[in-house]
């Protein structure tokens, strides 16, 4: 995966979180938005630091999901493999078939990705189609 594409999403979030506290003021006096806003100090260089901070916590927490769904697609894949390898060998067990299932029950929560979750959900269906066969034969 890209760097460029989890840092564009990353600073996508951080916008519509930003966007989120500022919809979310409340004012207490009869005065606009614009005459309180005015008002406040805006130490710039401290709003840099968070905002700076927030996005590397965002692209930390992106990196982690993508990791956990690649590992768990690259588990899947391994296990098609070895359920081909051994179907041609003749010597799929009731054991090889349940570790699969059980591998597929693992399936990680990852919401912010849907490229790896589309990909993931692939690799699912075609497990979940052999262990099928397997069940029927």
């Amino acid at each position: 995966m890209d760097i460029s594409k989890v840092q564009a999403y990353a600073a996508n979030a951080l916008r519509r979180l930003n966007r989120k506290k500022t919809n979310s003021k409340t004012y207490v006096s009869d005065e606009s938005p614009e005459t309180t806003e005015s008002n406040e100090a805006h130490p710039t260089d401290e709003v840099s630091i968070t905002t700076a901070s927030n996005l590397f916590v965002l692209q930390d927490q992106i990196l982690s999901k993508m990791n956990k769904g690649t590992a768990y697609a690259h588990r899947l894949l391994s296990d098609l493999e070895e359920l081909q390898h051994k179907i041609l060998d003749n010597a799929l067990t009731q054991d090889d078939i349940d570790s699969a299932r059980q591998h597929l029950a693992e399936h990680p929560h990852l919401e912010g990705v849907e490229e790896l979750n589309r990909i993931i959900d692939d690799i699912e269906l075609r497990l979940k189609v052999e262990l099928a066969k397997l069940e029927y034969a």
